[in-house]
């Protein structure tokens, strides 16, 4: 079992003081010098069984309490709570705008199984066989009251389950593996109210 808390700065391209102005479409991309870092108070629990030398069995039960996610907003210039300023030269106010914004506070809950097995106790070349699997479920729970008021969303880029895979043949001079991944849908962003 084990508790820790994490810092995440946001990425310095989210953050740089920059701004492109579409004068035409009154589109303004900005960065945000006003991020916040986010933190997590973060809580798990795992416990792993090892019935002999060649398998592994474990499950891992998460919890994250999220303060200031980062999400990429697209919508409406004129939203409450809106920490960007036009750049001088822009010659009129935006009607939308395209950001990086802190979301209020999010929760993520998550279920982790593995499995790890080497084949050693069959005959001849098979013997080198092994096989590594494991599975991820999460639900998560997100807010953004400054433009989605009364909503709750998913976390923005968290997956509601991703599984791997891996098979393979290895000795003590080469090793070959086949893996893959699977990942679920994710919400990469939000939107404002409706244009004005």
């Amino acid at each position: 079992a084990s508790y820790n808390r994490g810092l995440q700065r946001p990425d310095y391209g989210d953050f740089a003081n920059r701004q492109s102005y579409n004068f035409v479409e009154r589109e303004l991309t900005a960065g945000n010098p006003f991020l916040d870092p986010l933190i997590a108070d973060q809580f798990d629990l795992s416990i792993g069984w090892y019935p002999n030398r060649n398998t592994a069995l474990q499950a891992s039960l998460f919890y994250k309490d999220i303060q200031d996610f980062f999400v990429e907003y697209e919508g409406a210039f004129a939203f409450a709570g809106n920490p960007i300023t036009i750049a001088p030269g822009a010659a009129s106010t935006p009607l939308e705008i395209s950001t990086v914004l802190n979301g209020d506070s999010a929760t993520l809950t998550g279920l982790e199984l593995a499995y790890s097995q080497n084949f050693t106790m069959l005959p001849g070349l098979l013997s080198g066989l092994f096989v590594q699997a494991n599975a991820t479920l999460i639900d998560s729970e997100a807010e953004a009251p400054f433009v989605r008021p009364g909503e709750t969303f998913t976390l923005p880029g968290q997956p509601d389950y991703l599984f791997n895979l891996s098979l393979g043949w290895e000795n003590d001079v080469a090793t070959f593996r086949l893996a893959g991944n699977w990942v679920g849908e994710s919400l990469e962003g939000i939107s404002g109210p409706t244009t004005i």
